[in-house]
């Protein structure tokens, strides 16, 4: 059974996905997504629990994968 956060990822990311069409925009969003993502669990990596250190990039992930949609789909709307 998947973390409720880690499935809400997923969730988002397939909305992302499926609405954001192939452009360099969404292709440099994505690859800004995965470097965040990337780099928060190096950042939290340090002395924190491992729990901890999880729901925060999960978190920070999340964020971003919203974040992405939302730009998509607003950007999708105006144009």
């Amino acid at each position: 059974m998947l973390h409720p956060l880690l499935r809400f990822q997923q969730d988002a990311s397939m909305a992302t996905s499926k609405y954001c069409v192939p452009t360099i925009g969404c292709a440099i969003l994505g690859a800004a997504q995965i470097f965040i993502c990337v780099s928060g669990v190096v950042r939290v990596n340090g002395n924190a629990p491992y729990r901890y250190k999880q729901g925060l990039t999960s978190f920070f992930c999340v964020t971003l994968s919203l974040g992405t949609a939302f730009t998509t789909v607003v950007g999708a709307g105006v144009g």
